[in-house]
């Protein structure tokens, strides 16, 4: 198949383990009764099969949980880097509670298309905001700051995604609910967890939570055995025409 593939947006989840309990947490991370924590062999092959399939991404994400709290995320992002050619953008979020160490800093000013995306949801809990910004300047990492307190939050503050009901809705209302949503709609991303592709965190844990059943042709499993280029590729290009999926069922938009 030679058709290009071409996303807007990809986040890698390196874990689901945290060090806050925030409850409205985007990935339900707080939710999960055993966190799910990948290997760094796991997100490796995830992330050279994605490659395979993805001829370029405006912006490849990595994030949890805390994706500081991995013990190897300096060798997570430099295998990233392999693919920076492939990307506009290589961001990290992070919730300014954990300041990088020094081997991080020095993998993370390797490109400048590095870029750190502190979530600061005030001193009581990003506690390391200032002492991390410290070492971005020094290092000479781009960093943007977003402020998630007071009244003049980001967007006006936290997004309630946490009632995971089927909702009374049409076809053609859900079609809308999904054209107008921040994360796929129209589909132009994935959340790429343990190996398979989703397209948002809530269908992860629609999944998760047995809500709906596993469905093979929403989402991408770059991990699976029978694991094929062209079928993989033909897959995604598919996603571009549907009109919802069927996790925005249940999702509140």
């Amino acid at each position: 198949m030679n058709e290009i593939i071409k996303l807007s947006n990809t986040t890698l989840v390196v874990t689901f383990r945290c060090n806050l309990k925030c409850k409205l947490c985007a990935v339900s991370a707080p939710y999960y009764k055993e966190p799910p924590h990948y290997s760094v062999e796991l997100l490796k092959k995830s992330i050279d099969r994605y490659f395979e399939a993805v001829d370029h991404v405006d912006k490849f994400t990595v994030n949890g949980g805390e994706p500081l709290v991995h013990p190897q995320i300096a060798e997570i992002m430099d295998y990233a880097l392999k693919y920076i050619d492939r990307m506009d953008m290589l961001e990290i979020i992070t919730n300014g509670s954990i300041a990088p160490s020094k081997e991080l800093a020095q993998v993370l000013q390797k490109s400048e298309k590095v870029d750190i995306l502190i979530d600061d949801y005030g001193k009581e809990l990003s506690k390391n905001v200032d002492k991390m910004i410290g070492i971005f300047e020094e290092y000479h990492i781009k960093y943007r700051r977003r402020k998630y307190y007071g009244s003049d939050a980001h967007l006006g503050g936290w997004v309630d995604l946490s009632n995971i009901s089927l909702k009374d809705r049409s076809e053609e209302d859900t079609a809308q609910i999904y054209k107008n949503c921040a994360y796929p709609g129209p589909f132009h991303c994935f959340v790429l967890m343990g190996g398979k592709a989703y397209i948002c965190g809530v269908y992860k844990r629609c999944v998760s939570e047995g809500v709906i059943p596993d469905i093979e042709d929403e989402y991408v499993d770059f991990l699976n055995d029978s694991w094929n280029l062209e079928v993989t590729k033909k897959k995604i290009a598919n996603f571009y025409n549907r009109k919802f999926f069927s996790a925005c069922k249940y999702c509140s938009g």
